[in-house]
Parts: C-alpha cells; sequence; structure tokens
C-alpha cells in the first residue's frame, strides 16, 4: 500500500509541475485542431458576411432656433437639446414619420433614430442605419420637419411679437420726423423774426443817427445864434452908449443922428427878440430831438432783448433737434436689431442636411472576420488544453486501477 501510494505521489508531482516547454508540446501536438478550428471560424465569419446585406447611416446635424435674445444678451433657445434629444430617442415621431411617408408599419416598427448631443455648443446629431439610403434619408428628413412643426406656433407668435414691437418704433420714428419738422417750422418763424427785428433795429439806428446829427447841427446852431446874440447885445449896448454921449444937450443934438441910433437900436432889439425866439425855438426842439433819440434807445434795447430771447430760443431748438436726431437714429438701431432678431427666430436649424455614408457601417467585416479568429483561437487552444489536462487525467486513473 505504501509502495502504490509513493508512486501515485510521484506521478502526481510530476504532473503537477508542467513547464512552458510542455505547453508548447502540448500546442505543437494539437496545432492541426487549432488552424482547423481558426480556418473554420473565419471561413464561416466570411460568409455571414457575404450573405449580410449592407447597412448604411444617415446622419445629420441639427441646432435647436432662436427665440429672442434674454436681458444679458444672450439668446434663448426654442428648447434644450437635451429635451429634443429625449424626445427624438423616445420614439415620439415614429408613428407620424410612417404614416407621412406610407412606409409598411410592421417593417418599420423597429425603426430607431438616435439623437446625441455634444458637449459643446447646443448640437444635436441625428442617426438612422439602415439598408436603404434612398427611405433612410427621407426618414431623417422627415424627422427634422417634424421637429420644426413642432415649434411652428411658438415661432410664429414669436415673430408676430417682434413684427409688433417694429411696427411701434416705426410709429415712434414717424412722431420724432414730425416732431423735427415742427421744431424746423419754429426754427423759420424765429429766424424771420429775428431778421424782422435786425430790420427794425436797422432802421432806428438809421433814426438815431439822422436825430443825432440833427442835434449836432442843432448845436452848433444854437451856439452860432448865440454868439450872433451876445454880439447884437454889445452893440446894442455900445449904441446906447454912443447915443448917449453924442455932443451937447438932449435938445440940441443932431436930430438925424439921433433917429439913426434909435432905428438902429431899434432894429437890434427886434433882432435880439428874434434870436432869442430861434434860441428857445431850436433848444425845445432839440430836447424832443434828445427825447426821441432816448426813446429810440430803450427801442433799441427792448429788440436787443427779443432778438437774445429768440438766440436763446435757437439753441434751445437745436439742442431739442440734435436729441430727435439721436432719438431718430436709435429707433433706427433698434429696427435694425428687431429685425436682425426675426431673421434668427427659427424652430431647428439645420446644420448639416441628412446625408448617406459612402461606405456601409455593418456589418464590420474587419472587426467581425477578426474577432471570429481570436475567438477560435482561443477555443483551439483551450480545447487542445482541456483534451490534453483529459488524458493526464486518464492516465493517472488508470495508474490508479492497475495498481
Amino acid at each position: 500500500m505504501d509502495g502504490q501510494s509513493d508512486g501515485a505521489q510521484e506521478h502526481s508531482g510530476e504532473y503537477d509541475t508542467v513547464d512552458v516547454y510542455e505547453i508548447l508540446q502540448a500546442l505543437k501536438k494539437r496545432y492541426k485542431l487549432i488552424a482547423g478550428i481558426f480556418l473554420v471560424s473565419v471561413a464561416l465569419a466570411v460568409a455571414a458576411i457575404l450573405l449580410l446585406p449592407p447597412v448604411y447611416r444617415v446622419s445629420a446635424t441639427l441646432a435647436p432656433g432662436w427665440l429672442q435674445m434674454d436681458t444679458y444678451n444672450k439668446p434663448v433657445l426654442v428648447d434644450s437639446p437635451e429635451n429634443i434629444e429625449s424626445t427624438v430617442n423616445n420614439g415620439a415621431y415614429n408613428s407620424r414619420i410612417i404614416k407621412s411617408l406610407g412606409l409598411d408599419p410592421l417593417e418599420y416598427s423597429d425603426m430607431v433614430v438616435v439623437a446625441s448631443t455634444t458637449k459643446a455648443g447646443n448640437v444635436i446629431l441625428l442617426s438612422y442605419d439602415t439598408e436603404d439610403t434612398e427611405v433612410g434619408t427621407r426618414i431623417v428628413g422627415k424627422l427634422i420637419s417634424l421637429l420644426d412643426e413642432t415649434y411652428s406656433f411658438r415661432i410664429s407668435n414669436r415673430k408676430d411679437t417682434v413684427e409688433n414691437s417694429i411696427l411701434h418704433i416705426r410709429k415712434a420714428m414717424e412722431d420724432t420726423l414730425k416732431n423735427k419738422q415742427m421744431l424746423g417750422n419754429d426754427k423759420k418763424t424765429l429766424i424771420n423774426s429775428k431778421k424782422k427785428l435786425a430790420n427794425k433795429k436797422n432802421m432806428l439806428d438809421s433814426e438815431l443817427q439822422m436825430i443825432n446829427e440833427k442835434l449836432l447841427i442843432m448845436e452848433k446852431q444854437n451856439k452860432r445864434l448865440t454868439a450872433e446874440l451876445e454880439n447884437i447885445r454889445q452893440n446894442t449896448t455900445l449904441l446906447r452908449k454912443q447915443r448917449d454921449e453924442l455932443p451937447g444937450s438932449a435938445n440940441k443934438a443932431d436930430p438925424v443922428s439921433m433917429i439913426l441910433y434909435s432905428n438902429t437900436i431899434q432894429q437890434n432889439l427886434a433882432y435880439t427878440e428874434n434870436l432869442g425866439s430861434k434860441i428857445e425855438e431850436s433848444m425845445n426842439n432839440q430836447k424832443t430831438l434828445q427825447e426821441n433819440a432816448r426813446n429810440i434807445a430803450f427801442r433799441k434795447k427792448d429788440i436787443d432783448i427779443q432778438l437774445n430771447d429768440q438766440d436763446v430760443k435757437l439753441k434751445d431748438l437745436k439742442v431739442r433737434a440734435e436729441k430727435l436726431d439721436i432719438k431718430h437714429a436709435e429707433h433706427g438701431l433698434n429696427i435694425e436689431k428687431a429685425r436682425l432678431n426675426q431673421d434668427r427666430i427659427e424652430g431647428i436649424r439645420i446644420i448639416q442636411e441628412p446625408t448617406a455614408s459612402i461606405k456601409p457601417v455593418k456589418p464590420r467585416k474587419k472587426l467581425v472576420v477578426a474577432l471570429a479568429g481570436f475567438a477560435s483561437l482561443f477555443f483551439g487552444v483551450f480545447l487542445a488544453f482541456f483534451i490534453e489536462w483529459w488524458g493526464i487525467k486518464k492516465r493517472e486513473m488508470d495508474v490508479k486501477t492497475s495498481g
């Protein structure tokens, strides 16, 4: 018994310590089996590839359109890309697509259009794998059309709102132009009034100049009359003195000389009175002209005040006109901005139209052959080791039985 057990342990230890060389010997021993399994598997994979119809991928790229701009001048999307992705992946439009395109419901009951979003940007990728690229292109195109129809009512309302806003801005723009036209009319009225006042002032200046010239003439005339009056008075005084100094008494004086002196004195006195009247009249006229000059000066000051007031009004009109110009320009910019936003409003923005791939995406020939070859090699090696292991176990059982 002890001998048999020792022999079994020796055999067991011998077979338990299998090195790399023995593994390679086992693979070499079964290489035909491994090669056969590999070749058969690869042949079957190639046959399957040849029998399976090619599947092409129809893809499209789209993005949710802009609805409006928020207060931070950032676009508000018509819907989030995640919602659109979820709606498409849940097959919400499948039945409508099949019905619209007249497809067989049974044949396309498992139709799956895959939607995915990108990390960067609001882009949605659509893909549909099909054997018929024409039908696949129609399916993806119809899906995009239905997506756009989903948001058509919201888009239409938003465009109408923007259009009403543009009409309101245009009305304000027209009111601004009318106000500017009224300011222009007021400006013309003020300019005409200013011209009239300027002409009136020029007339007053001319009248004042004439008065001043008359006053200057009258002043010279008064001086001349005053000097002449003084000379007459001195002459009269001298004549009286000469008359009184005639030789002899008054009774014995020469009557002719007395008469001449008396007549001359009387003439001087009359002329003196006349000169005095002229001087007085001239002085009165001079006072009247001076009063008229003062009145004209006051009227000129009043005109200057009116002119200054009109200058202030003209400056105010200019400032108001400039403000209206700025307002008009702002209205124009607002209309352009509204038009730009209106043009941007859309339900679904198509970045890439539905396009079928040139090469089929299924079956993936190289991958299928590589997987078949790898799996067959793995199975062949496993089977070879299993057969070798089974042979070892069988020999151990035979040894135990013979012992």
